[in-house]
This record gives structure tokens, C-alpha cells and sequence, in this order.
């Protein structure tokens, strides 16, 4: 009887290949659950910078609003200023908008700062009632 042909050889052989078999799957799957975990590992230092990146963009534009909300913010208080004294003239009881009420408006529309020093114009008579 040749020794292929023997049963405990071929038992031998048959354990030795599933042996053989089931160490390469596991072997695979644990390989695979390494390069799994250093992917999301990556995935996450990209999804940090990413976050990192964008927090640092809001912040700038945080920034870039709060200064023009002050710029805007100074802007009106000096416009409130001029028109208050432009608004205690008697002509406003005829007409709307004397030259100086004019230019307020105009430099409000534009967006630029009404001169303050800018001397006023001197106030018309009123008209008789």
C-alpha cells in the first residue's frame, strides 16, 4: 500500500491544508483591520484639519464683520450728530431738505462719513405762516 493512500496521511495533509487555509484567512483579516484602521485614522486627521480650516475662515470673517459693523457703527453716530444739528433749524417747517439735510442724505446713500467740520450753511428766514 503506497504511503499517499494511507488515511492518516491524507488526514495529515487535510488538516494540514485547512491549518494552512484558515491562518491565511485570519492572517487576511487582520491585516485588513490594520489598513482599516490606519484609513479612518487618516480619514479623522483630515476631517481635524478640514474643521481646523474652517473655524479659522469663520473666525476671519467673524472678524471682518465686526469691523465693518463698527465702521457702520461710527458712521451713524456721526451722521446722528450732524443731523441733529442740522434738525433744530426752523426751516424744516416749509420744505424737507435745506443743502446741509441734502448732503447728509446723499453721503448716507453713498456711505461715507458726513464732515462734521464742514461749516453750516447759514439758516434761511422763515417763511411767514
Amino acid at each position: 500500500m503506497p504511503l499517499l493512500f494511507n488515511p492518516y496521511v491524507l488526514l495529515g495533509l487535510l488538516v494540514g491544508a485547512l491549518a494552512l487555509a484558515g491562518g491565511g484567512y485570519f492572517k487576511g483579516i487582520s491585516d485588513e483591520k490594520a489598513r482599516c484602521t490606519v484609513r479612518m485614522d487618516q480619514q479623522q486627521n483630515e476631517s481635524i484639519k478640514l474643521r481646523q480650516a474652517e473655524a479659522q475662515v469663520a473666525a476671519s470673517m467673524a472678524a471682518q464683520l465686526e469691523t465693518a459693523n463698527a465702521k457702520a457703527s461710527a458712521l451713524a453716530r456721526a451722521r446722528r450728530t450732524v443731523v441733529e444739528r442740522v434738525v433744530d433749524r426752523p426751516v424744516y417747517k416749509s420744505i424737507c431738505l435745506d443743502a446741509d439735510g441734502l448732503s447728509i442724505a446723499n453721503s448716507a446713500l453713498t456711505g461715507q462719513a458726513p464732515d462734521p467740520t464742514e461749516p453750516a450753511s447759514a439758516v434761511p428766514k422763515p417763511h411767514p405762516p
